[in-house]
């Protein structure tokens, strides 16, 4: 009987061996099945007895509300559906006030001591103040194919730990009015590509905030949305951003740490006050796809290096540099040879890359 088992054992471990080869040619890493999830782990959704919640039909179609959570995980993961329907919105507890207006009076997980958040591709909207004064929050992920179009308001202000957020799975997002307002320790943000508006106070009072980089998409950054930012150093600019903004209270780029700001190729034009009123020492890059620059632009009350990658633009008509500026160029490139642009206040001055 020894002999025998000795002799199955051998067997068994073959054909064990076997199987796991086959498995392993069988199954290439690079068609691994993705999923929402990160493949890091194995992320478990909260239980619906930690939300209270509610049932709605929108668009025709029967969907979950979270209300307020109640549960006791602080690292929470968003059931994708409850009760067989989908969770698509994160609405918040509401209140009728004596005019007969409903309203959103607590965010679903505002005040609470969550870690983290994982938000699935089921959820569309959020409500008011939906993760707002979560000070203990760290890191939030969302799922890709995520369908939601707005932040909402205050949606994450006031999360003080929270140090990277990546809007990027957000391809539909165009609301994020004050959305990150007072993240005080937020050092980087990821935006999507699709991305067209960044509006009024969205990144108030991020003071940690260090480098930005616009998508090419972008086009309107509204008033007071990079407010208080006085930690950002450097700017990367898409080629669809408008700068025209009229008054300094909408200045863009008013950060006094600012160092370099980047003009990505394919913008053909300068022209506006968006760096209206710089006071710090900056550095410029300008690709060689522009062809019109406006002296207002880099209106600046400290010495300003722009250095031109391609030919000589035009100034716009009637239109001096103000502030110190050196400007650098290629001199082989068309049109600097004759260049006759001045300074109205300060000095500009013309200088060759050697």
């Amino acid at each position: 009987m020894t002999v025998f088992f000795r002799r199955m054992a051998v067997v068994f471990l073959f054909i064990s061996l076997l199987t796991l080869c086959c498995s392993c040619q069988t199954t290439p890493s690079s068609e691994v099945p993705t999923t929402d999830t990160p493949t890091t782990e194995v992320l478990v959704p909260n239980a619906a007895s930690d939300f209270d919640y509610d049932i709605f039909e929108k668009d025709g179609e029967r969907v979950i509300r979270l209300i307020r959570y109640k549960g006791e995980r602080t690292d929470v993961v968003i059931p994708d559906s409850i009760e067989g329907l989908p969770v698509r919105i994160l609405l918040g507890v509401t209140k009728q006030n004596e005019n007969g207006y409903t309203g959103v009076v607590q965010g679903v997980f505002e005040g609470t001591a969550i870690e983290s958040a994982y938000i699935p591709s089921s959820i569309r909207s959020f409500g008011l103040a939906t993760f707002a004064h979560c000070t203990m929050l760290k890191q939030v992920e969302f799922a890709k194919g995520c369908g939601i179009t707005s932040l909402s308001t205050s949606c994450f202000e006031d999360c003080t730990a929270l140090t990277r957020i990546d809007l990027s799975p957000l391809t539909k997002l165009t609301g994020t009015y004050y959305a990150f307002r007072d993240c005080t320790s937020l050092e980087e943000i990821v935006l999507p590509e699709g991305m067209t508006i960044i509006d009024e106070g969205s990144f108030l009072n991020c003071s940690a905030l260090k480098s930005l980089y616009l998508p090419d998409s972008l086009e309107e950054i509204v008033k007071n949305a990079f407010d208080g930012c006085i930690g950002l150093e450097s700017i990367s600019v898409g080629k669809n951003l408008r700068l025209y903004e009229s008054t300094a209270s909408k200045v863009i780029f008013n950060s006094h740490a600012l160092k370099s700001i980047i003009f990505r190729d394919g913008v053909e034009s300068l022209d506006g006050y968006a760096m209206f009123s710089i006071t710090s020492p900056v550095s410029v890059e300008v690709p060689a796809s522009v062809n019109m620059v406006s002296g207002r632009t880099f209106f600046n009350y400290s010495t300003m290096i722009i250095t031109f990658a391609g030919d000589c633009p035009q100034i716009t008509e009637k239109d001096k540099w103000y502030g110190n500026v050196i400007v650098r160029y290629n001199p082989d490139m068309v049109g600097w040879d004759n260049c006759d642009w001045s300074a109205e206040k300060g000095t500009l001055t013309l200088e060759p890359i050697e």
